[in-house]
């Protein structure tokens, strides 16, 4: 989820299992927030998020190959 900056104090007031309210990755302010069911709720600055992406992305890509599968990603867009 894309965290606007006039929805912060909401959105973290309705995520009592944040630890903390920094990117988990670099410390910087996060503006997304992915709930994992493995993690839990991870928060990720735009940067650290497109490199998280594109690691998964890449990922993907290597287990289909590998396996000799087709794998569906979905993908929300935010507008700016």
């Amino acid at each position: 989820m894309y965290i606007r900056e006039v929805d912060r104090d909401i959105i973290m007031g309705e995520t009592p299992e944040l630890e903390h309210s920094n990117c988990m990755e670099c410390g910087k302010t996060p503006y997304i927030l992915w709930k994992s069911a493995q993690w839990g709720t991870v928060l990720f600055c735009g940067e650290c998020a497109q490199i998280v992406a594109t690691q998964l992305m890449k990922d993907v890509r290597s287990y289909e190959l590998d396996q000799h599968v087709s794998v569906k990603v979905g993908a929300t867009l935010t507008p700016l």
